[in-house]
């Protein structure tokens, strides 16, 4: 059964307490009641003036207040209600303010400025989740990021976080195995000095940042958590205070820098924020191989490594932007170095930008006009199919038959056959 749910005491209630305690003071030997207290004080209350009054109904009102901060409600999981709505009112008023810096951030640059301002991107990948909120942290990887160079630096390393909490060998094993594939605590690979880990981090973001404030790394909201506990760990351990770094939203700054680039060129941009999001959820450079750490880069799932992921980042924002502002690209740092997003050769089917979703009709143009077709504004980077190097179509000529079935003739991923890097502006 719920407990009583306690009365509020009025400011004539207190009066009367008043009134009982000092008369029963003066006669201790004839003491009177609560109930013998009411019949005597209402003519006296009655006769008190509004300021008299107003010191027995400020005591009513913070007794008020006293007995409501008592009645405390829970959620079904345990949780105080009102711990979480305020949690909840903080958490919308960061993500506002964040969008906000980012928003400025992005606009107040003119066109030299947008070209050359360095961006840091951060992913973080996780042995196990513990229940308490805990992320037990297994590889890291930064890239920085400018329009005009693309991803021109990174920092990579995997963590040796020490031996996992009891329970969760298990849960780490099953994460690792569906997902980045390390092999979980205790073993050799990984750095376990989160003082050097701190150090390496802090300078080789702080480096390219503008300003004298925290530094900012942007990573997906649903990596947030984990990037934000273990900067939070290293930074403990190096003898700082938690919060060295800002963790801001990489969606958010990608749909402000293709609609800033689309304003100088008079092109579409992102009319909404769930496209840029649509954009990265779809990952067109997942299983670019030659962008992975050392580890990944012979794994089944280099599409998991942190390091490939903070590099896709910045090549996804290159592919939507670069033709805006006429940026020359650079192979390996704007996009993959691989035929498949290079070879300016025509091929069959172009597409028009992502976000509208809508295919371009083939037009049969002669090879030596190729030029003419990269340059039309509906060229797109070629996305090929992911089980191919490059399409059967760039590996022979038309008159050369049907293809025979052997391996000139479906190349492995990765192999290069006539690449040409001098991409048509």
């Amino acid at each position: 059964m719920p407990p009583k749910k306690k009365t509020v005491k009025n400011a004539y209630y207190f009066f009367m307490e008043k009134y009982r305690d000092d008369r029963n003071r003066k006669n201790p030997n004839n003491p009177i009641s609560i109930k013998d207290a009411a019949s005597l004080c209402s003519p006296l209350w009655q006769a008190m003036s509004p300021e008299e009054k107003k010191v027995y109904e400020d005591i009513a009102k913070k007794e008020k207040l006293r007995i409501k901060g008592m009645e405390v409600k829970f959620t079904t999981t345990g949780l105080i209600v009102s711990d979480v709505e305020r949690k909840e009112r903080e958490h919308q008023e960061y993500v506002r303010s964040m969008k906000e810096e980012i928003r400025n951030m992005v606009v107040e640059l003119n066109l030299t400025d947008l070209l050359e301002r360095k961006f840091y991107f951060i992913h973080v990948n996780h042995f196990c989740h513990c229940d308490n909120g805990d992320y037990i942290p297994a590889e890291v990887g930064v890239a920085c990021f400018s329009l005009k160079c693309g991803v021109d630096d990174f920092y990579h390393s995997m963590v040796a976080p020490g031996n996992l909490p009891i329970g969760y060998t298990y849960k780490a094993q099953k994460h690792s195995t569906e997902t980045h594939g390390i092999p979980i605590p205790p073993s050799e690979i990984g750095e376990n000095d989160f003082v050097k880990l701190f150090m390496d981090i802090y300078g080789f973001v702080k480096k390219g940042s503008v300003g004298e404030g925290k530094p900012i790394v942007f990573t997906l909201n649903e990596f947030e958590p984990c990037v934000s506990i273990f900067l939070e760990k290293i930074s403990n351990a190096a003898g700082y205070e938690a919060k060295q770094f800002k963790v801001y939203d990489f969606v958010t700054l990608f749909f402000e820098l293709r609609n800033k680039a689309a304003s100088f060129s008079g092109s579409e941009g992102f009319p909404v924020y769930c496209l840029a999001e649509t954009e990265i959820e779809t990952d067109s450079f997942a299983y670019t191989k030659e962008i992975c750490c050392y580890w990944h880069e012979g794994s089944e799932a280099p599409q998991y490594c942190s390091l490939s992921r903070a590099r896709r980042w910045g090549f996804h924002i290159a592919d939507h932007c670069s033709r805006d502002l006429d940026v020359t690209l650079i192979p390996g740092r704007h996009l993959p170095s691989t035929d498949k997003y290079w070879n300016d050769t025509p091929v069959e089917t172009y597409y028009m930008p992502r976000h509208s979703r809508k295919k371009a009709a083939n037009k049969a143009v002669p090879s030596g006009d190729a030029s003419s077709v990269a340059s039309s504004s509906s060229f797109q980077p070629l996305r090929q199919p992911k089980s191919m190097g490059v399409a059967v179509s760039q590996v022979l000529s038309k008159e050369d038959g049907p293809p025979s079935l052997d391996s000139d003739a479906f190349p492995p991923i990765g192999r290069r056959i006539g690449a040409n890097f001098n991409r048509a502006s």
